[in-house]
């Protein structure tokens, strides 16, 4: 997303790629002007951006130091030359001062103080200062005075830059009060751009870029509702944001009921669980080394083996014991240090690695000690369907940073694949910025087990640096379900919401989704979705670049 080339060696323009780049900051105005009314006399075939950075002031400091200044002008009057100009400058100063310092204590208005920069771009650099020249002459007739900023001054330079960066220590600032400011602000802003965002998509209207940073602490989580009908465009937008977060090193865990991600994953040099690999669910990791870690893993896998073969107490007793003694031939107790590596470079590193996946049991070694004849048929018939693949060595590389959990075939063991919610919340969550990715969240409400895993992810992810993003096109059997429970604390829970073409079925339950009139979303076409923040909504077209299309029209390309 970045630009190839930048041409800084000209002071009163940059060259970007191509297009030339002219700014031009707001020296003086008068104290009522309608700017919707001065941006009428751009040139139409001119692109440009106007950039208004406002910062509140103490109107306790300011009412100081409009004082000390009063004050400062009334002995110069008794020093200076009885020049009648320098009376009459000094003079509308003190008016001035003293006006501004009446609408403060006495109108109770707030004073701010404000830099506008208009940037022009243009691949013709002719057209552009003659637009630019035409335009401040404009100004200049309204009693605007404007100057061509110096792009030496690395402040204007940054914020002309295609970079997102935000520069809020800009000189020639304005000081305004709340009537003044009120005038300038008689339009609104249809994007949304923040600092480190990744790009969502372009306007509709404008063709501006649309980038989300979706961890920025002004918003209120980092959750994401992805709603769209078939052939809408929403896998795609879902790959693409998948892969543009790809290249910020987030860490990404796709769950995959009907095997849209897979191919996307292996191009990207992702891991896919539950296919061909094992995850040995008798391995102990980092994460879980604390007082008594081993009775707490084998009690953790008890339970699970309990839910699942409907062993009795006897059962239970046996099972436990076993469990200990298979952790005893591998040379593993309570005892921390027989769980790490040996280091004997630095014996004294706190920091320490945990030993090879190879040197713990698994479910088939536990399989191979039991006895008991009707345990063992029990043990046999989990690792070799609910728990299949959990049965043998860790072949996963758990360091990578995509993994995509193919649900196809677990998704019918509720008790599974909520222990693996839950397993990912104890693993992944908390370190790194994580997003947890939910593909057709309504093929889900058949257990009320997983719908509560899920929703207990969307409670404790808040404390965390994680985001979840739910996805689904049966939207009226999912808000349908149980009332629309699960599917409003999931809506409520999501600040981020992403609408592609669909028709709703419910008009009671769109209205619950969307401020936005339902013709607007039937009519969208296909890479076309509304984005909503809170209570912002913009219509953007999705974009890939040519890196991106090539990838991923490859990719689906093979699905």
């Amino acid at each position: 997303m970045l630009p190839s080339s930048i041409d800084n060696t000209k002071y009163k323009y940059i060259k970007v790629d191509e297009k030339y780049i002219v700014s031009i900051i707001i020296k003086s105005l008068p104290e009522y002007i309608f700017f919707l009314d001065v941006i009428k006399d751009i040139d139409k075939n001119i692109q440009y951006d106007m950039s208004i950075y406002l910062n509140k002031l103490d109107p306790i400091k300011t009412l100081n130091q409009i004082t000390y200044n009063i004050s400062s002008n009334q002995s110069e009057l008794r020093t200076i030359n009885k020049n009648q100009r320098n009376i009459d400058i000094i003079n509308k100063s003190n008016e001035e001062a003293k006006s501004l310092r009446r609408k403060i204590q006495i109108e109770n208005q707030e004073i701010y103080n404000i830099t506008i920069i208009f940037s022009f771009y243009s691949y013709q650099l002719d057209m552009l200062l003659k637009s630019v020249s035409y335009f401040r002459a404009k100004l200049y007739s309204r009693e605007i005075s404007a100057d061509i900023t110096n792009f030496r001054h690395l402040e204007f330079y940054l914020s002309n830059l295609p970079l997102c960066i935000r520069n809020d220590f800009f000189i020639n600032k304005l000081y305004l009060t709340t009537n003044a400011i009120s005038n300038i602000f008689p339009f609104f802003n249809e994007t949304f751009v923040d600092k480190n965002g990744i790009c969502i998509g372009y306007t509709k209207n404008g063709n501006r870029m649309c980038a989300i940073d979706i961890f920025s602490n002004k918003y209120e989580n980092s959750n994401i509702c992805i709603f769209g009908s078939s052939g809408s465009g929403k896998s795609f937008f879902t790959k693409l944001f998948i892969l543009r977060n790809f290249f910020t090193s987030k860490i990404q865990i796709v769950f995959d009921v009907e095997n849209e991600y897979e191919k996307l994953c292996k191009s990207l040099g992702g891991q896919i669980v539950f296919r061909d690999n094992y995850y040995n669910i008798l391995q102990i990791r980092k994460n879980e080394i604390q007082n008594d870690f081993l009775n707490k893993k084998i009690n953790k896998v008890l339970k699970l083996l309990m839910c699942i073969g409907n062993f009795n107490v006897e059962q239970e007793g046996i099972l436990k014991s076993t469990l200990i003694k298979l952790y005893e031939n591998f040379n593993i107790t309570n005892d921390i240090n027989t769980i790490i590596k040996k280091n004997y470079e630095d014996e004294m590193s706190l920091d320490y690695e945990i030993i090879d996946n190879e040197k713990f049991p698994t479910l088939q070694d536990l399989y191979e000690k039991i006895d008991d004849v009707e345990i063992k048929e029990k043990i046999y018939i989990i690792i070799n369907n609910e728990l299949k693949f959990f049965s043998g060595k860790t072949n996963i590389d758990e360091n990578n940073r995509l993994f995509v959990v193919n649900t196809s075939q677990i998704i019918k063991y509720e008790k599974v694949v909520s222990w693996i919610i839950q397993g990912i919340l104890n693993c992944y969550l908390g370190e790194k910025e994580t997003i947890i990715y939910i593909d057709e969240i309504w093929k889900y409400i058949m257990s009320d087990v997983v719908l509560d895993s899920i929703f207990n992810m969307y409670k404790t992810i808040r404390k965390r640096k994680a985001s979840i993003v739910s996805i689904t096109q049966d939207i009226t059997d999912f808000f349908r379900y149980k009332n629309g429970y699960y599917a409003n604390s999931i809506l409520n829970n999501s600040c981020f919401k992403i609408i592609f073409k669909t028709e709703f079925k419910d008009i009671d339950i769109f209205s619950s989704i969307s401020n936005i009139p339902e013709d607007k979303i039937s009519y969208l076409k296909k890479g076309e979705a509304y984005l909503m923040v809170n209570n912002n909504s913009v219509c953007l077209n999705i974009i890939a670049n040519d890196y991106e299309r090539e990838l991923l029209d490859e990719v689906t390309s093979s699905t």
